[in-house]
């Protein structure tokens, strides 16, 4: 699913600069995928980069 996203959004003109891939929050017997997609500017990619640690989400630390 993945893969083919970045290629439509590539074929658009659309850059993408990041990407995470996994089970992050799951339901029971629930099957599917969700795919987000933002528009990042220089506060919001400081802000996405920027260390965080709960119970859902631990990146840059």
């Amino acid at each position: 699913m993945y893969n083919h996203a970045h290629d439509v959004l590539t074929e658009k003109g659309i850059n993408v600069t990041r990407s995470q891939i996994g089970n992050f929050f799951t339901s029971l017997e629930m099957s599917g995928a969700s795919l987000t997609v933002m528009r990042l500017d220089d506060e919001l990619t400081e802000l996405c980069d920027a260390p965080v640690r709960t119970a859902g989400w631990r990146a840059g630390m």
